[in-house]
C-alpha cells in the first residue's frame, strides 16, 4: 500500500520536477490561452543567457524553495505574469516592453513586483532586457524568460474491485500533475484503444498527442484523496468498461529514492571546487534539491536512512565561499585612496582610482551573484567610499594638469601687426595668450607643434606675456612669460644726409641721402606743419618745394621705416634766396 504524503504535495513537486524528467504530454498543455485554461499560480521559469540556460541572474528575482517563482493568470485570452524582482533592476523589459511596477508590498524592501502580458504560448520563451546598476556600474543583458510548464512525475496506485493491483499498469502511464488555481492538473496516457474516460462521473475527453498516443488532463482538488475513474474501450466487436481507484499520493520509496539521487548529484563537495559565481550558484540549486525534499515526512514520519554526507559538506563549501565573498567585497572598499576632493592631480592617479573602483564593483556583483541583496551589500564597511571616489573620478581628469615644455617669441611691430609665436605644444592642443594683467587676449586649437598669433596688439611699451597649453579635460599648463621690445621707432635721419636749395623764382630741391626705397620722407616747416610727404625710391630721395621763402630759415625732416612709427625730426637750415 502506498502511504499518504501529509505535506504540501507542490513543495515535493518542485523538489521531483529538478530531477524528474518532463513528461510528453508538456508541449502539448499551455500552448494557448483560452477561457477553460489556467496555468500554475505559482511556476517556476528558466532564464537562458546566450541561448544557454544561467543561474548568474537568479538574485535579481524573488525566491521560494531556491527555485525562482511567478504567477501566471489567464486573463481575456492572455497570460498576465508576476513575479517579484531586484529593485535595481532598472529596465525590465519583455518582448520590447517595459514591464508595469505593481503598488503590491515585496518580500522584502529591496524587491519590487512587477507585470507583464504574454501575447504568445507559454512554450514560446519570452525576450527579456535586463538592466542594473550596481556600485556606480551600468549593465544591460539580452535574456530569455523560460515560462513552459512543468509536471511532477508519479507512479499511481490503482484499486479495482477495492484491491490495489499492478494489472491495470500499463493501460495508464506517464502519470504526472500540477497544481493550478483550479486544482491539480493531472495528465496521463491512457490505452491506444480507450474510447471514454470519466473522472468522479464526470466525461474527460480524450486526446491524442502529435505521435498518435492518446492521453487525458483532468482536474481534482486533492492528490491525497482516491480519484474515482471508469475506463472504457474497444478492440474490434469487444467493448468493455470498468470503474477504479487511482492514488497520486508519492510514497515513501518515491520521495527517498528522490533524496537520495539529489545526494549523490552533489558536485561541489569541498570549498576549493567553488571558484566563482556560476559555481556557487549550481552548488546552491544542487543543495536545493535536497534541503526542499529533506523537509518531507511520510505518515507523520521524517526520511531517514539516507546519508547526507555529501549534503553536508557541500553546504559548509557554500557557506565558505560566501564569506570569501565577503572579504573580498571588504578589502576592496577599504583599499580606496582618492576619496577626497582634488586628491587625483596625475594620470597615474587616475588610472590607479578607476582600478580600484572597477575592483570594489566586480566583488560587488559576484556579491550579488551569490545572493547578497542590495541592502547588504550598502551595509558593509567602506561602502559609500565608491560614490565618493567615483566623484572625485569624474572630477579628477579635470585636475589632471597638462604637461609642455613651451618656448615663445615675440615681435611688437607697430599697431596691431605683432605677432607671437609658441612651440612645444602638441595638435589638438588649446593654447592661450594673456597680457601682463592675466587676461585671455586670444586663444587657439594646435594644429601642429607650433601656434603663431598673429595681428595682436602687444602695444607700444615694453612689456610681458604669458602662453598655456591644455588638453581636453585637462587643468591647464604652468603660464610661460616672454618679454617683448617696445614698439620700434625709425631712425632719425642726420643732417649730414639733408642739403637744402633755396632757388630764386625756381622750386627749392630738398636732397636725402642714405634712403631706403619705400620708406616715407616728411617735410615741416618751421612751426612743424607738414608740407610735403614723398616716398624714397633709391638711395638718394629728392624733394622739390614750391617755394620755402626768400628769407634764411629751416626745415624738419622725418621717416617711416617700413613697420615703425615716424622717427624723431631732425631741423635743417637753409640760406635766403641767391
Amino acid at each position: 500500500m502506498y502511504k499518504k504524503l501529509l505535506a504540501a504535495p507542490l513543495a515535493l513537486a518542485l523538489s521531483l520536477s529538478a530531477v524528474a524528467p518532463t513528461m510528453v504530454h508538456a508541449e502539448e498543455v499551455g500552448v494557448t490561452a483560452t477561457e477553460n485554461q489556467v496555468t500554475s499560480e505559482k511556476v517556476n521559469f528558466d532564464l537562458l543567457y546566450k541561448d544557454a540556460v544561467t543561474t548568474k541572474f537568479d538574485s535579481y528575482f524573488g525566491q521560494e524553495d531556491a527555485l525562482k517563482v511567478a504567477s501566471i493568470n489567464v486573463v481575456e485570452g492572455k497570460f498576465v505574469v508576476k513575479m517579484e524582482i531586484a529593485k535595481l533592476l532598472t529596465t525590465f523589459e519583455v518582448d520590447g516592453v517595459q514591464a508595469k511596477v505593481l503598488a503590491e508590498e515585496a518580500s522584502s524592501t529591496d524587491r519590487q513586483v512587477v507585470q507583464f502580458t504574454l501575447n504568445h504560448s507559454l512554450n514560446q520563451n519570452a525576450k527579456l532586457l535586463l538592466g542594473y546598476t550596481v556600485g556606480g556600474y551600468n549593465g544591460k543583458h539580452e535574456m530569455e524568460l523560460d515560462f513552459t510548464p512543468g509536471y511532477t512525475p508519479v507512479k499511481p496506485m490503482i484499486t479495482f474491485a477495492n484491491l490495489p493491483t499492478s494489472g491495470y499498469d500499463t493501460q495508464f502511464t506517464n502519470v504526472s500533475y500540477k497544481l493550478t488555481e483550479k486544482g491539480y492538473q493531472v495528465v496521463l496516457n491512457v490505452s491506444n484503444i480507450t474510447n471514454l474516460f470519466k473522472v468522479n462521473e464526470d466525461e474527460v475527453e480524450v486526446k491524442q498527442d502529435q505521435v498518435g498516443n492518446k492521453y487525458v488532463e483532468f482536474f481534482v482538488e486533492d492528490i491525497q484523496s482516491a480519484i474515482h475513474f471508469t475506463h472504457s474501450y474497444a478492440a474490434g466487436s469487444y467493448s468493455a468498461s470498468y470503474a477504479y481507484t487511482m492514488d497520486l499520493t508519492p510514497s515513501m520509496e518515491e520521495v527517498k529514492a528522490v533524496i537520495v539521487k539529489a545526494v549523490a548529484n552533489l558536485s561541489y563537495t569541498t570549498a576549493d571546487k567553488i571558484t566563482d559565481a556560476k559555481t556557487y550558484a549550481a552548488a546552491v540549486k544542487e543543495a536545493g534539491y535536497v534541503t526542499s525534499a529533506k523537509s518531507y515526512k511520510v505518515d507523520d514520519v521524517a526520511v531517514a536512512d539516507i546519508d547526507y554526507t555529501n549534503y553536508d559538506a557541500q553546504m559548509a563549501a557554500i557557506t565558505a565561499y560566501k564569506q570569501n565573498v565577503v572579504k573580498a567585497v571588504s578589502k576592496a572598499l577599504a583599499g580606496f585612496t582618492f576619496t577626497k576632493a582634488n586628491s587625483i592631480n596625475t594620470k597615474a592617479q587616475l588610472a590607479k582610482a578607476k582600478q580600484q573602483v572597477t575592483a570594489a564593483q566586480a566583488a560587488i556583483t559576484a556579491a550579488t551573484a551569490v545572493g547578497f541583496t542590495t541592502a547588504e551589500v550598502e551595509a558593509l564597511e567602506g561602502y559609500t567610499n565608491i560614490a565618493l571616489q567615483q566623484a572625485v573620478i569624474d572630477a579628477g581628469v579635470k585636475q589632471i594638469q597638462t604637461k609642455r615644455t613651451l618656448k615663445v617669441t615675440t615681435t611688437n611691430a607697430k599697431g596691431a601687426a605683432d605677432t607671437v609665436k609658441v612651440t612645444g605644444v602638441k595638435k589638438g592642443d588649446t593654447v592661450r595668450l594673456y597680457n601682463a594683467k592675466g587676461k585671455v587676449m586670444t586663444k587657439a586649437t594646435a594644429t601642429s607643434t607650433a601656434v603663431t598669433f598673429k595681428k595682436v596688439n602687444l602695444g607700444k611699451a615694453a612689456g610681458k606675456v604669458t602662453v598655456t597649453a591644455q588638453v581636453v579635460e585637462q587643468k591647464e599648463s604652468a603660464k610661460k612669460a616672454a618679454t617683448f621690445k617696445k614698439e620700434a621707432v625709425s631712425a632719425m635721419i642726420k643732417s649730414s644726409s639733408v642739403t637744402v636749395k633755396n632757388n630764386k623764382i625756381k622750386s627749392d630741391v630738398i636732397t636725402v641721402k642714405n634712403t631706403v626705397k619705400g620708406e616715407v620722407i616728411y617735410v615741416y616747416n618751421a612751426k612743424g606743419k607738414q608740407i610735403k610727404k614723398v616716398t624714397a625710391t633709391g638711395k638718394t630721395t629728392t624733394i622739390k618745394i614750391s617755394q620755402l621763402g626768400k628769407k634764411a630759415g629751416y626745415v624738419k625732416i622725418a621717416r617711416v621705416q617700413a613697420g615703425k612709427h615716424v622717427s624723431a625730426k631732425t631741423t635743417v637750415k637753409f640760406s635766403k634766396e641767391k
